[in-house]
């Protein structure tokens, strides 16, 4: 009898990292894979980014709307009651033998809390991570704690579990599961790229994706973004190419505000609400440095060699490698970021960086541990105590 897996994913971001886990349980005869796409996936505001899991065939089990047209902080929370409802809905019904998460969004909360309503054991990906700009730091602890088995990302990511009083046993160092698509997954060339989203690369390019930081109010993070998008409007012969922000508070009132800004050019800014995993990495190849905050340019750009410029407090806590730079979100800091990123010292030291989160074959690694779990014995979870 196959194992059922079941893998939740709610954004964009989340099933880029998880694709390489997706093929290799979809394909394996001993597992049977359960899809379940929540919240910005099943939204036109984000890009309906259901349409690129479709595209990569991978077949999905469930769609659960949990979005509200409200992107209140009240909105947001009513929405993670429907997610808790449409998840415990699910899980009744298709019975998994293990849910699957990544990360540290706070609809991942009620998913996790249904699935252990459910008696269903969680196995949780990069935790232990901080991000102290985010509202989503706090998240990603609670998620650990209902969390029965842990596959994280660095030795400081593991050592943090274990102070949260995590079993060592139930914890996995693998590496970061989604560089393992950077080998997989094949770029497009500049000339076909500039086919596929109607631009020309210019002597100078880059990718911008920059979030709200969901610790502050959406006055500050709009003069935060007023910052990058003053400091960007100073450039010449530079192409912007720039991604939509998540489903956070105030993600849309920056998708309105990035495509304003890109509106108002001539041929040099172009405003994409999602690119999908292909066309991102593609544009990654192609690019002078990635602008930003996202978790993308910390973790994953440095294994393509290209610098990134990392503005604000979003990613503030997290391993960085020496192709990272960071900022405050002003526009001094900013312009001698973007001047420093974008030096050909910095872009050359680049292209040899070792990144601290890529380890081999983690999905495969993986897999092997899922195998050899004792279901039967996570249904306990013991609390360690640390020996001060």
């Amino acid at each position: 009898m196959r194992l059922k897996i079941c893998v939740l994913t709610a954004a964009r971001s989340e099933y880029g990292l998880l694709r390489p886990l997706l093929h290799l349980i979809q394909n394996d005869q001993e597992l049977e894979l359960q899809l379940i796409c929540i919240g910005a996936h099943l939204s036109l505001d984000f890009g309906k980014t259901e349409s690129e899991i479709a595209a990569d065939g991978i077949a999905i089990t469930r769609r659960i709307e949990t979005l509200l047209s409200s992107e209140t902080q009240v909105g947001i929370a009513k929405s993670l009651g429907l997610t808790i409802i449409g998840c415990a809905e699910a899980f009744a019904e298709l019975k998994p033998d293990l849910l699957i998460v990544l990360g540290d969004r706070a609809e991942l909360v009620p998913v996790v809390q249904a699935a252990r309503l459910a008696h269903v054991p969680v196995a949780h990906l990069s935790g232990g991570e901080k991000t102290e700009g985010s509202l989503d730091e706090c998240f990603r602890h609670a998620v650990t704690k209902m969390a029965n088995i842990h596959f994280t990302a660095l030795p400081e990511y593991t050592k943090r579990l274990l102070q949260l009083g995590e079993a060592p046993h139930s914890v996995y160092e693998v590496g970061e599961l989604g560089l393992d698509n950077i080998k997989l997954i094949e770029r497009l060339p500049r000339e076909r790229l500039e086919t596929e989203l109607g631009l020309k690369f210019l002597s100078q390019n880059l990718l911008v994706s920059f979030h709200p930081e969901t610790t502050r109010s959406l006055e500050d993070n709009l003069t935060s973004l007023g910052c990058l998008l003053e400091c960007l409007d100073q450039l010449t012969n530079t192409l912007v190419i720039a991604t939509g922000a998540n489903s956070d508070y105030g993600g849309k009132e920056f998708n309105n505000a990035l495509r304003g800004f890109c509106d108002e050019s001539d041929m040099t800014r172009y405003f994409f609400p999602s690119l999908g995993t292909r066309l991102y990495y593609s544009c990654v190849d192609q690019a002078d440095a990635v602008v930003g905050n996202s978790s993308s340019g910390v973790v994953e750009v440095p294994s393509f060699g290209v610098p990134s410029l990392n503005i604000g407090d979003r990613q503030k806590g997290r391993v960085m490698a020496k192709s990272t730079l960071s900022v405050a979100a002003t526009i001094d800091q900013i312009d001698y970021g973007l001047k420093v990123v974008t030096s050909e010292e910095f872009r050359l030291a680049s292209r040899s960086v070792d990144n601290p989160y890529h380890k081999e074959n983690c999905a495969e690694r993986m897999i092997e541990i899922i195998k050899g779990l004792d279901f039967a014995a996570l249904s306990n979870k013991e609390f360690r105590d640390v020996q001060f």
